[in-house]
């Protein structure tokens, strides 16, 4: 069952439930999603219990009792409660004697690997499909793409169930996106002027951030109230209570905060930072107009989110696939940010819903397209290289494609003949990236992690090319140069201008016949001049020595276009140096350090 946020999906299995005698079993991931469903059925009049950790032994026993007599009609538990040895044979017990009623597993994508919030512990649900085979199964999700259902199915074993999926669309919210300035106080106060009256809810990632923002706006004259997991129990509940009864317009929160909240009359939902995936944001600014009035959804976002966010995977993630996949989310979601594309087609198509045409109730709807980049024949070039490129094609392979990378494969096919090979030779590999997740973020093709990121086209890939549309990216890719901003001139950059202002004076000096000033070279392996200038030529330098020392060829060290990269970004930490091409775990932890003096030493110099 697949149905918007707000859509209803909690019905879908209590109405038969209801109708069924016996008692259903409701797996959930959160407890406070659980405690709130159960708090509105206990409300109603029917016998609910939320089955968690949080229960003492004297309450466990209670609700084991009641559950065992009969007299319970609604069962929450968390995936791994339902795995448990004593559950699985309180469960046996009711089964024998024909007294359950179903099984729903709600928030079903946490069962997929390619889900945008995997949990290891709901692929262990699987096991109810035999253990229970005759007793009826639903899994439910407001957020899930083709292959993130098919991976539901087969986990859950539901092949032969049907599926039920309603559009994702939810046409009374207004989307917007802006670039943060600092930390985006003066932003956030001026969009929320004029709604001082409306309910709301304000997204940060960090608690720390949580707390800054809520006593800003109390400052401010707004009553803000803070909600994340670092405040005490009854702190949460207090807070979130007086939000939920009205007493307080506004709830600053961690995303946590939402999950399964009946609160319809949210009237706006603000981000400070951005999102994991596109599926994060749909499911959090979901919590808006539940009602079907009118309501905004806005963004702000700052690359330097990127960095933060794709540090905080590492450390979660142990799977090198699971790794790339939430980068590659993480990077969709900026494309969005980013996008000149209609907000609601871009959200919509990551699901694999096609809106038919602008939707008219988006920022980017309401600009003017001249300020825009008409990409129609950038993205023609690129699937026609796609095209003739035969077999297995990745993201890496079309950007080395299109930018002339002679790879050994290039070289024994004699693809570096075709007149498309190499047309995007004065783009960075980061523009290209951003022109292509641009495509992605359209619908023009997918990206299917399960057989090796392989990229397949979409049928909308076809009627473009035989179409009229036009399409936009917010600037021409090849703007995107370095990581450092041309607007915004940092230290490093302000050094390297010095620097090269220095070496003319000290030409000049020379060509005058003055004496001859002799430069100390700042990498510590050798005063050898390179034939390279800059920067660029002593990292070039640095790896032949290496390359020399190791008995190895110089890229096995590191590629031209790593050193390219390096030389132009000046990267300051190994984690600075894992954002650049070729560079993965193992070279970083060979030769990182090495290289980040030698940038450091150059920078002081």
């Amino acid at each position: 069952m697949l149905m918007p946020t707000g859509g209803g999906k909690s019905l879908c299995y209590q109405v038969p439930a209801l109708a069924r005698e016996g008692m259903a079993v409701i797996i959930s991931p959160l407890i406070s999603l659980m405690e709130d469903q159960v708090s509105t059925l206990q409300s109603l009049g029917i016998k609910a219990y939320s089955y968690n950790s949080t229960l003492g032994v004297r309450q466990k026993r209670l609700v084991e009792e009641e559950v065992k007599a009969g007299e319970v009609k609604f069962l929450y538990m968390a995936p791994e409660r339902l795995t448990t040895q004593s559950c699985l044979e309180l469960l046996d017990g009711l089964y024998a004697r024909d007294e359950l009623s179903l099984f729903a597993i709600d928030e079903a994508h946490c069962v997929s690997k390619w889900g945008h919030d995997f949990r290891p512990e709901y692929r262990k649900i699987g096991l109810i499909a035999k253990r229970y085979a005759s007793v009826p199964k639903m899994a439910l999700t407001a957020t899930a793409d083709k292959i993130t259902r098919a991976d539901i199915v087969s986990e859950l074993k539901l092949e032969k169930s049907r599926v039920f999926m309603g559009s994702f669309d939810r046409p009374n919210l207004f989307y917007s996106m802006e670039k943060r300035e600092r930390q985006g106080s003066t932003q956030l106060i001026q969009f929320l002027k004029g709604r001082e009256e409306e309910c709301g809810i304000i997204y940060c990632l960090s608690r720390r951030k949580v707390e800054e923002t809520a006593l800003f706006l109390q400052s401010k004259g707004f009553d803000a109230r803070a909600y994340h997991a670092g405040l005490s129990l009854a702190e949460r509940k207090e807070n979130q209570d007086s939000f939920l009864s009205g007493q307080v317009n506004i709830i600053v929160a961690t995303i946590a905060f939402g999950m399964g909240i009946d609160k319809s009359n949210v009237r706006y939902v603000v981000h400070m930072d951005l999102p994991k995936n596109i599926e994060n944001y749909y499911q959090e600014t979901g919590r808006a107009g539940r009602d079907g009035a009118s309501s905004h959804v806005h963004l702000l976002y700052s690359a330097r989110d990127i960095i933060i966010m794709k540090q905080m995977a590492r450390k979660n993630t142990r799977s090198a696939d699971r790794l790339q996949f939430e980068w590659e989310s993480l990077e969709q979601m900026l494309s969005l940010a980013n996008s000149a594309f209609c907000r609601r087609r871009g959200i919509l198509q990551s699901f694999d819903e096609i809106y038919p045409q602008d939707c008219g109730n988006c920022d980017n709807c309401l600009k003017d397209k001249e300020t825009f980049f008409h990409a129609n024949e950038w993205m023609t070039k690129m699937f026609i290289l796609f095209h003739r490129c035969p077999g297995f094609m990745t993201l890496e392979k079309w950007v080395d494609l299109a930018r002339g990378i002679v790879t050994v494969e290039v070289r024994e096919k004699q693809w570096f003949r075709w007149d498309e090979f190499g047309f995007l030779m004065d783009h960075t590999d980061k523009a290209v990236l951003f022109g292509l997740r641009q495509m992605m973020l359209m619908g023009f093709f997918k990206i299917n992690w399960a057989d090796g990121h392989r990229i397949t086209l979409t049928n909308k890939a076809i009627e473009f090319l035989e179409g009229d549309e036009s399409f936009y990216f917010p600037f021409h890719p090849k703007m995107i140069k370095t990581k450092t901003s041309p607007a915004k001139k940092t230290k490093r950059t302000r050094k390297k201008a010095t620097r090269k202002a220095s070496n003319k004076v000290t030409k000049k000096t020379t060509k005058k016949g003055a004496k001859k000033t002799i430069k100390k070279a700042p990498l510590t392996p050798t005063n050898k001049e390179s034939q390279e200038p800059g920067l660029y030529g002593h990292l070039r330098e640095l790896r032949s020595q290496i390359s020399k020392k190791k008995k190895i060829p110089a890229f096995k060290v590191f590629h031209d276009q790593s050193l390219k990269e390096m030389a132009d970004s000046k990267p300051q930490t190994k984690e600075d140096l894992l954002e650049l091409y070729g560079i993965g775990e193992i070279k970083a932890k060979k030769y990182g350090k090495t290289f980040l003096k030698a940038i450091s030493e150059y920078e002081l110099s």
